[in-house]
């Protein structure tokens, strides 16, 4: 199978400490240009912020670093399928961080994520009788630094007190849907986050589709179908280096019958997790429209060297 690779290595899809990640901007930056990486267009995604743009830039600006950041988001959504309910991520790419409707968005979303946080923070302490300052502290000190508190940070915080062996222990048993600690929330539409981006001047792009806790294909092929005809969106994941070939495939043909562009991108979190290494492994089977060719990001490469070029200095 003929792959489709960007003209230099890129990823549309990662996170920094202002959401679920592990690194400053700062820290991204550096260890995407790590020469093991050598990432050269990274978009930063975090969940329902922007806070780490401006930081992610000012580092690349002021070392001169050989890197092009596109501005970018992931937004929470709530999506209902017969009975089921699902919550959606809609990827943004090269969004204004002063637009008001995508700030409007991410207001409301700051605080239903705070009314989450807080809520599993008290049943937590009934389960496993924390000290309630001890977790409070941890969800303080994350509000300080403008960071949305997610229940990956609840994770973290069980297996640093050893409450859990892992993280797939803490989200199947207390944090994940059907948990003792979880509670459903409902996030902004689909159509809504994808009208806040496009106003933001992005293009918008259905996340991780083959991620979504329970969701079959018939229920991804409505999901596609009603991304592409109600709310308008401009592409799709189909890169990502935890999807295998056959839905890699299943991808490029909704891809191909919706006239959607395909994005390539690592969901990077943090180093060492398989599958989501930054930079890595990311490319689209032959047929798609990739997503840097799109309009609105294929300026990103302009007077980039290729990856031939960089290796030749």
């Amino acid at each position: 199978m003929k792959k489709l690779e960007p003209p230099v290595r890129s990823d549309f899809h990662c996170h920094s400490i202002f959401s679920d990640g592990a690194l400053t901007p700062e820290q991204l930056v550096d260890y995407a240009l790590d020469k093991r990486r050598d990432v050269r267009v990274l978009a930063l995604t975090d969940h329902d912020s922007m806070n780490g743009i401006d930081r992610a830039v000012k580092h690349i600006r002021e070392n001169s670093l050989p890197l092009v950041l596109i501005p970018g988001i992931e937004i929470s959504t709530t999506w209902k399928c017969g009975s089921c309910t699902f919550q959606i991520h809609v990827v943004g790419l090269s969004c204004r961080s002063d637009d008001e409707k995508l700030k409007s968005v991410i207001d409301a979303h700051s605080r239903i994520r705070d009314s989450q946080a807080d809520k599993i923070s008290n049943e937590l302490i009934k389960i496993f009788s924390i000290d309630p300052d001890d977790i409070g502290g941890m969800v303080a000190r994350l509000r300080e630094q403008n960071t949305f508190v997610t229940r990956k940070h609840f994770s973290d915080f069980l297996q640093s007190r050893k409450l859990v062996k892992d993280n797939d222990e803490a989200f199947k048993k207390y944090l994940g849907s059907g948990g003792r600690a979880f509670f459903q929330v409902d996030f902004s539409s689909v159509e809504t986050a994808v009208e806040a981006i496009h106003s933001a001047g992005g293009v918008a792009v259905l996340a991780h589709p083959f991620r979504y806790e329970k969701m079959h294909k018939s229920a991804l092929k409505k999901l596609v179908e009603y991304f592409s005809g109600e709310c308008h969106g401009d592409g799709i994941e189909g890169g990502s280096p935890s999807q295998r070939i056959d839905e890699k495939l299943f991808i490029r043909d909704l891809a191909k019958k919706y006239g959607f562009y395909c994005s390539v991108g690592s969901d990077f979190h943090m180093p060492g997790i398989p599958c989501r290494c930054l930079g890595q492994d990311l490319w689209l089977p032959e047929g798609v429209k990739p997503i840097w060719e799109h309009e609105s990001i294929a300026g990103y490469f302009t007077g980039i060297q290729t990856d031939s070029q960089v290796q030749s200095c």
